[in-house]
């Protein structure tokens, strides 16, 4: 058959091509509209950077971390560690940074909602405010039987009751005054007392020396903690609010101050990702254009090759921007794979319209043959390319579907894109004269090696062997990493000074999480009770301390008996007092003998601080209960304990978790693989139509991910939730090289023609792929560094594979029939 003429399958797409050649002014035009709906598109997209999203949402560790997290509020809070001199030198110095900070000023808004150092004002003065005002109206929420006894004896006592109305007045009389006014107004007998002892009864898990302040026990550490402005989703905001605190720690060169937190390490992650992202993208432009411009010398064709890539980046972010609105940093680092692949395929579809161009054809021909020929290869290497990292929006966690709709996308549009808009701008080119044909361009040294596989196909692949068993004792120093802290970036200020903050508050005991699933609000309180009389029973060896819901109120409605407001009256009457003044002090006794009144929900519309110990999934209510041990050898003692009393209570730590969550993580990571491998393997088996072809495209792929597994084993990297997507980029490189030279073999039949051909494009569409992700081996986050020193062993390894391997074996077996 000519090499021009097609079956008939091909009719509508020669007609395509014909309408692309005779009227590419047209094509380029719509291109250009769709070039600018892109960019209007990618413009609604938000990041974010919360390392909780590499993990799998629907494990219930996760549920029980993530809850933990946002609990405790600490995503949203500075925390300043403070050091340098000791105790009263100390105190003295953090008082005048709280003036500092508070004073501290972003376009002239407050920076900071709320800065203190004393453990009572750790809860801000509104939440504690808010908190106030629920407890009165709600106190059976917050008080045990054995409080309620208390109280009642104080109601009933005149000296008690004349005692706390003497210390609330004597109290506005204080230079705190205007703010402990809005307090005695809401609660001039002190009731507050029992919910104080109750919110220090949360803050567990630190270690403080006597006295107000946080100050650490040996005097030489202290805390203050900030509350910022605005959220720490204005990402502006807070890099303006982190550099300004630093400006002002400058002042005070004789203390060591640094800043933590979930808000602090947030912005400081953005901000280094952000910027390795750009250094980057713009590194992988400037170094592939470069090469090309050296391989093709023509600078109006990189300009378009570039084009069409930016452009189906932009559309693959726009889409992601309308259907999800938010995208992970992570994610969008990957950006890099789609410019590296996409710019595989233009190479190939440009290669073979040069190479037909200096063989004599016309534009329009050369276009055919670009198109139709290679353009079918370059389909195949890109749907499988698409198809490893697809199988990724399958996995649980929420970056890695977020890559995989990325850069599946991406390479979907830089695929129509390339084919549509490239073959269009060529023929507009040459069709105004504004460039002449391809000048000769050189092999880049394939000649030699074709010369070398023909003559000396027996060496080749062993020396494939030996490579490849060099490298297979590595697999055994393989690991994966269970360590989520290990994914954070090496360095970061916030992530240092929250090791410090440990070395000198850690209390010495082993925070751990006792969690119990149940179906009604009845079932929850019960076995939360049964839990806390189990640790109560502990000694002291096994359990140093414990909180629950149950430990801070009793979970039913509790009543006043025989409650007479005489007492009171004449108590307020004392000091000129009236109790109507006081309407959250009679909504409070209200509560608590009114005997009529329906309890309703305990779990409903409580405060914050208080929903730690619960949430609610689609199961049921979820109990927490907080436990700290003394020692590592109490861990066993308590999983023993907990069994005892049911064996579906999960007894969990922060490692465990963790170690459970990436277990999760590798086992749905490695079901991806699979079935990466297996569409593949069928869309190759559809395109080739023999079994024995695909398995010979497939092998490259195999042993360049075997040789990369063994140098991370000898290099001691290990494989995390980030570097796994070389499986994929590797995937996509290795069957692109092997499909384009299996694909021109069946062409001519001869391995020499094909690596003078096809080997030179391979060689080019490796060599921009390495500068690509060189790129990335340059990032100061270290994850991202590692990634791209392994992915550019890699692709080295696929492209000596492909030329090496699979060109000697094709040329053995043709040699042989």
């Amino acid at each position: 058959m000519p090499p021009d003429q097609f079956p008939r399958k091909r009719r509508t797409v020669e007609k395509l091509l014909h309408y692309i050649t005779q009227r590419p002014g047209r094509v380029l035009t719509s291109f250009g509209v769709v070039m600018v709906v892109a960019m209007l598109l990618t413009g609604l997209l938000h990041f974010e950077q919360n390392i909780l999203a590499l993990l799998p949402q629907d494990n219930r560790s996760f549920k029980l971390l993530s809850h933990t997290v946002t609990a405790t509020n600490g995503q949203d809070k500075l925390y300043v560690l403070v050091r340098g001199v000791k105790d009263d030198e100390l105190l003295k110095a953090g008082k005048s940074l709280v003036r500092d900070l508070e004073g501290l000023t972003i376009k002239q808004e407050p920076a900071f909602s709320k800065v203190t150092m004393l453990k009572a004002e750790a809860v801000s003065a509104d939440d504690f405010l808010a908190l106030l005002t629920t407890y009165l109206e709600k106190p059976s929420l917050f008080l045990t039987e054995e409080e309620l006894g208390e109280l009642s004896r104080l109601l009933h006592s005149p000296q008690q009751l004349d005692k706390e109305v003497r210390r609330s007045l004597s109290l506005l009389a204080t230079p705190s005054a205007p703010m402990l006014t809005k307090v005695v107004s809401i609660d001039p007998l002190n009731l507050r007392r029992f919910l104080i002892d109750k919110i220090h009864a949360l803050q567990g898990g630190m270690a403080f020396s006597d006295g107000n302040a946080m100050l650490s026990r040996d005097g030489k550490a202290l805390i203050l903690i900030a509350s910022p402005g605005h959220a720490g989703s204005d990402t502006a905001f807070a890099h303006e609010l982190i550099a300004a605190a630093h400006e002002l720690f400058a002042s005070y060169p004789h203390l060591s101050i640094g800043l933590t937190g979930g808000y602090a390490i947030a912005a400081q992650e953005e901000a280094l990702m952000r910027g390795d992202i750009l250094n980057c993208l713009l590194g992988s432009v400037l170094g592939i254009g470069l090469l090309f411009l050296l391989a093709y010398r023509r600078l109006s064709v990189l300009l378009f090759i570039i084009i069409p890539l930016a452009v189906g980046l932009q559309l693959a972010l726009g889409v992601m921007a309308v259907s999800l609105g938010r995208v992970h940093m992570i994610a969008v680092a990957f950006a890099a794979v789609v410019l590296g692949l996409g710019v595989d395929f233009a190479i190939h579809v440009y290669d073979r319209y040069a190479s037909e161009r200096l063989a004599g054809l016309s534009p329009a021909r050369a276009t055919r043959r670009a198109v139709c020929n290679t353009g079918s290869a370059v389909l195949v290497g890109g749907l499988t390319s698409l198809t490893a990292f697809a199988v990724l929006t399958s996995t649980a966690s929420p970056v890695l579907r977020q890559i995989g709709w990325l850069v599946s996308l991406g390479l979907f549009f830089c695929l129509i894109t390339i084919l549509w808009a490239l073959p269009a701008w060529l023929n507009w080119l040459e069709g105004h004269g504004r460039v002449h044909a391809p000048k000769p361009f050189s092999s880049l040294g394939m000649q030699r090696v074709s010369r070398f596989v023909k003559t000396r196909p027996l060496l080749c692949l062993l020396l494939s062997a030996v490579v490849l068993l060099a490298c297979l004792p590595g697999l055994d120093r393989l690991h994966f990493e269970r360590d989520l802290e290990a994914l954070h970036p090496e360095g970061l200020e916030a992530v240092q000074v929250r090791s410090h903050i440990q070395e000198h508050f850690g209390s010495g005991t082993i925070p751990m999480l006792v969690s119990w699933q149940s179906s009604t609000e009845e079932e929850f309180f019960r076995q939360s009770r049964r839990i806390d009389k189990m640790l109560a029973a502990a000694p002291a060896t096994q359990i140093s301390s414990f909180t629950s819901l149950t430990t801070l109120s009793d979970g039913k409605k509790l009543y006043l008996d025989h409650f007479d407001h005489t007492l009171l009256d004449q108590a307020l009457a004392a000091y000129g007092l009236e109790r109507a003044s006081f309407p959250a002090l009679n909504s409070f006794l209200a509560a608590l003998t009114d005997q009529e009144a329906e309890p309703g929900s305990f779990l409903a519309d409580l405060h914050p601080l208080h929903q730690r110990f619960f949430f609610r999934d689609d199961q049921g209510i979820i109990g927490v209960t907080w436990v700290n041990l003394p020692s590592h050898a109490a861990v066993a003692q308590l999983d023993s304990r907990m069994a005892r009393l049911d064996p579906a209570i999960l007894v969990v730590s922060l490692e465990r978790a963790m170690a459970n969550l990436m277990d999760s993580a590798k086992s749905g990571l490695l079901r991806t693989v699979i079935l990466a491998t297996i569409l593949v393997m069928a869309i190759l088996l559809i395109f080739f139509g023999s079994l024995s072809k695909t398995l010979l495209v497939l092998l490259p792929t195999g042993l360049a991910l075997l040789t990369t597994a063994g140098l991370m084993g000898y290099l001691g990297i290990s494989i995390n939730l980030i570097n796994f997507i070389i499986i994929p980029i590797l995937i996509g490189i290795g069957l692109d090289d092997g499909i384009h030279i299996m694909d021109r073999f069946r062409e001519n039949n001869d391995i020499g023609i094909t690596l003078n051909s096809t080997g030179r494009s391979i060689l080019l569409t490796t060599l921009t792929t390495c500068l690509g992700f060189g790129s990335l081996a340059l990032a100061r986050y270290q994850v991202l560094s590692a990634m791209g020193l392994l992915t550019i062993t890699g692709v080295l390894s696929c492209f000596l594979y492909s030329v090496f391997t699979l060109s000697a074996i094709l040329h053995l077996r043709g040699k042989h029939g």
